[in-house]
């Protein structure tokens, strides 16, 4: 086995991820999005890009990433710590609100969101909620949200994990 390292970080750039920001990672088919709250989302493309490079369309900084089906979500993100936002359908670049149903949504409770599990209707965790969301296809909603857990959350960001359709997690109740 081959266990030499290849360094694909952006050329020229100087990153400002740091001990208390670490980079995230998700695979999405053929690329890799990497995302840490100080530096704009990074993709990789396999088998074409030589370096990481920023994620094209209007991503917002995120501090967690996660593929949910057919679209990418950000969370953890550093102008709106409440909300999770979506892309647009099958396209990572398409982050524009009402487009292709790509879209965001804010939650008043729970504090902030500390992450989000991957799957087609995820589990949003929040600090102190927990929250269902369900893929609606075909309508204008496209994802639906019910608080399924209240008072019970993640202590720390970096402790969710997901297994198939069980998730763990360091609960700050």
């Amino acid at each position: 086995t081959d266990l030499s390292w290849t360094d694909v970080s952006q050329a020229d750039t100087t990153y400002t991820s740091t001990s208390s920001e670490r980079w995230r990672f998700a695979q999405y088919g053929q690329y890799v999005v990497a995302v840490n709250a100080n530096d704009n989302p990074q993709v990789y493309q396999f088998g074409v890009d030589s370096a990481f490079s920023d994620l094209g369309g209007s991503p917002p900084k995120a501090r967690f990433v996660a593929v949910c089906g057919d679209f990418l979500f950000l969370s953890g993100l550093t102008d709106h710590p409440n909300r999770v936002q979506w892309s647009a359908v099958n396209d990572i670049t398409g982050w524009t609100a009402g487009t292709d149903s790509s879209d965001y949504q804010d939650f008043a409770y729970g504090e902030a969101v500390m992450g989000v599990t991957p799957s087609t209707n995820p589990l949003i965790i929040h600090k102190h909620a927990i929250t269902a969301g369900t893929f609606v296809p075909g309508s204008d909603v496209v994802f639906t949200f019910q608080k399924i857990k209240d008072g019970r959350g993640a202590a720390a960001p970096y402790s969710i994990c997901s297994r198939g359709s069980l998730t763990f997690f360091a609960d700050a109740g």
